[in-house]
């Protein structure tokens, strides 16, 4: 009985914990009011109840400061409001979800009033107020589920369904809270740090186009399901991007950029390191300006090593290890083959037995450099936990939410945004085949002196595909075009010849390049890189109403591939400009 009771206490002081931090309570207070009536009495006569309501209420505030050639372009804060409803029809085995609707809008509607995902209301709503758009929101979601249910249902008819993996987890009610003082900033210091940084490139008339951008977001969210699960919590991020464009002299485009991204914006590098990683970044852009040009294909032993180590494992690996689930149709299933070759591979050998991974968003840091995936609950409602996905090369488990698949049964509490999401992820190897990066090289130089190859190559520098396609696609007027569905080339890769001289080479592609070539690693360095980034979501974001871009980190040390191939780029290039630039 006593344990009884303090449990009770235990929930009382949190309830009362969730409401004295959400607007007095009264929001929190209209969402469980307005849950109650729809879990009561929302149907439509001879038609399916709902069995699971979820809302989500966001408040948002967002700043942001850009700067070109040395003058602020933006200088702005937002706030708004946001609210989310999702209802389920149907049961936990056989439900309204895992099904694409192509003729319908995902979004609910392009009608403001009926829209249920991303649905805009007052900052400053009351009870009532709040009651009557979870209302209209809810309905409008309900409506949307009916459709789904009915087109889904009549599309099995005519099949003998052989997967019979449920289409939702249950989840036992719980009330989490992960709520701190999110910190104040003067917009109008971090505007001024744009300016001097893009200041810089006044002075370097050759390099066309710069922008500096900062950016500051904050998340304070209340949801509410019908199973008990109640989450108030809030998130911020932050970063600072530095990207130039400019073109050689035989018309080649090229754009290069810095990072850096924290959780709290306090933790982003300081005024003087800025302005010498700027200075670092004009020095590497002028150097590749003025390089030879990658004339002939390669296939040999490559070293990534730095940032490219890192951005290779995040644009090739890191998005297999997320549990996805073929989507039914109204023609069949579709799978999302670019990022399903680990779907069926738990058990099999996915990387050298001597490399583990795993992915833990409970970490704040690693060493002293702070982690960008940090989280206590996923946006489930679901505790974060700590997994094994690979145990010395051989595939364990991949990042899930709620939603099941043939192999993997359970939430592990990484569903972010528009669904499962790594959050840090961190590569290990074992210490025979941890070296150092003259190791590694020497390592190199002896295999491509056994294949009788003139030189080896070594990447240290990846284009991020957010920055390539936020950014410098429109800093560049389109001439650096996004390649669909491709990884994107080397920004800065060297030829190493037996000598050790390095040289660095521009105009690089890289050829095939598959989860399955990471099983072609032979050795690892001894130090990590740490890379946090924005990455893409793996579950698109347009069919699930969720988050584009989502925050996380990966720990990767430098890697040895025995067989890599690179090629040539083959594109046309655009022409020079026909006149000088003013500033010469």
């Amino acid at each position: 009985m006593k344990l009884f009771a303090v449990a009770i206490l235990l929930l009382q002081t949190a309830v009362s914990e969730v409401q004295a931090n959400s607007n007095d309570g009264s929001a929190m207070r209209a969402m469980r009011d307005e849950m109650k009536r729809t879990i009561s009495q929302l149907q439509i006569e001879n038609l399916e109840k709902p069995y699971y309501v979820e809302y989500s209420l966001v408040r948002k505030k967002s700043y942001a400061a850009k700067a070109e050639n040395g003058a602020v372009s933006v200088c702005d804060d937002n706030e708004y409001v946001r609210l989310s409803v999702n209802v389920r029809i149907g049961d936990y085995k056989f439900d309204n979800s895992n099904f694409l609707d192509f003729s319908s809008f995902f979004f609910g509607s392009d009608d403001d009033e009926e829209r249920f995902i991303g649905r805009l209301i007052p900052l400053d709503a009351d009870y009532s107020t709040l009651r009557r758009e979870l209302w209209l929101a809810t309905d409008a979601a309900y409506k949307s589920a009916l459709e789904t249910y009915t087109k889904k249902v009549a599309s099995l008819k005519n099949r003998v369904r052989k997967d019979s993996t449920p289409d939702f987890i249950p989840a036992k009610g719980q009330i989490s809270v992960d709520t701190f003082p999110l910190p104040e900033i003067n917009l109008s210091d971090f505007a001024g740090l744009c300016r001097d940084i893009s200041a810089m490139y006044s002075k370097y008339p050759e390099i066309y186009a710069s922008q500096t951008s900062f950016e500051y977001s904050t998340d304070e969210l209340l949801y509410l399901n019908s199973e008990g699960v109640e989450m108030q919590k809030n998130d911020m991020y932050s970063g600072i991007e530095i990207a130039a464009y400019t073109q050689a002299g035989d018309g080649m485009p090229f754009g290069n950029f810095y990072s850096a991204y924290a959780i709290n914006p306090l933790d982003l590098p300081k005024k003087d390191s800025l302005m010498k990683a700027n200075a670092d970044l004009i020095k590497s852009i002028s150097a590749i300006v003025q390089a030879p040009v990658l004339d002939e294909p390669y296939s040999g032993p490559m070293l990534f090593a730095g940032q490219a180590a890192g951005e290779i494992f995040a644009q090739i690996f890191a998005p297999q290890l997320i549990a996805q689930r073929d989507m039914l149709t109204e023609q069949g299933k579709q799978a999302n083959e670019r990022y399903s070759a680990f779907q069926n591979k738990i058990g099999g050998r996915v990387l050298p037995e001597f490399m583990s991974v795993s992915d833990d968003p409970t970490s704040a840091k690693y060493g002293k450099t702070p982690l960008f995936g940090n989280y206590k609950y996923d946006d489930q409602g679901m505790n974060a936990q700590k997994i094994v996905l690979v145990a010395d090369g051989y595939l364990k488990n991949l990042l899930s939410g709620r939603t099941p698949t043939k192999r993997v049964k359970e939430s592990n509490g990484h569903f972010r945004g528009a669904g499962p999401m790594i959050s840090n992820l961190l590569v290990e190897t074992n210490a025979d085949h941890a070296k150092s990066y003259a190791d590694m090289k020497a390592k190199m130089m002896k295999l491509c002196k056994d294949r009788e190859l003139p030189y080896g190559i070594v990447i240290k520098k990846m284009m991020n595909p957010n920055i390539f396609a936020t950014v410098l696609y429109s800093l560049s007027s389109g001439l650096l075009m996004p390649k669909f569905n491709q990884i994107l080339g080397p920004v800065e890769a060297y030829r190493v010849y037996p000598d050790g001289r390095e040289e660095l080479v521009r105009g690089v592609d890289f050829g095939s390049f598959s989860p399955q070539s990471f099983k072609d690693v032979i050795l690892c360095g001894k130090n990590k890189n740490v890379l946090n980034y924005y990455m893409s979501g793996v579950v698109q974001a347009l069919s699930f109403a969720g988050s584009r871009y989502t925050n996380v980190s990966v720990v990767v040390p430098d890697l040895l591939f025995e067989d890599a191939e690179i090629k040539p780029n083959d594109e046309d290039t655009p022409k020079l400009p026909l006149y000088s630039n003013p500033e010469n």
